[in-house]
Order: C-alpha cells, then structure tokens, then sequence
C-alpha cells in the first residue's frame, strides 16, 4: 500500500470516529440507551446486509 492511501484512510477512520461522538450526544439527548444502541445496529445492518449478500454471491455460500 503506498503510504498516501494509507494516510488517506487513517484520516478517514478519524473522521468517522469523530463524527461518531457528535451522533452520540445527539442522539443520547432525543433516545433512551437501549433504543439508541437498537438504532444503530439496524443501520449497521442495512448497510452490511448487500454488501454480504453480494459477497456470498462471489463465493458461491448462497
């Protein structure tokens, strides 16, 4: 991996982490804890349900 793609996706994952603590407080402020944490594992899972199907699909487990 040449290093500005890897520099490029270390500054990605601390994007990601700190946008993250933003949503939390915002979301903590509306949302209980458990509806909060319920939350974000369905938008977890929507997002990885394709990309799983789609790699179970290249890997002939369908």
């Amino acid at each position: 991996m040449r290093k500005s793609t890897a520099n490029s996706l270390m500054l990605l994952a601390a994007l990601i982490w700190g946008t993250t603590f933003i949503a939390q407080t915002t979301g903590m402020d509306t949302l209980g804890p458990l509806s909060f944490t319920g939350a974000r594992y369905l938008i977890g899972m929507v997002i990885m349900l394709p990309l799983a199907l789609w790699e179970a699909q290249k890997t002939s487990l369908y």
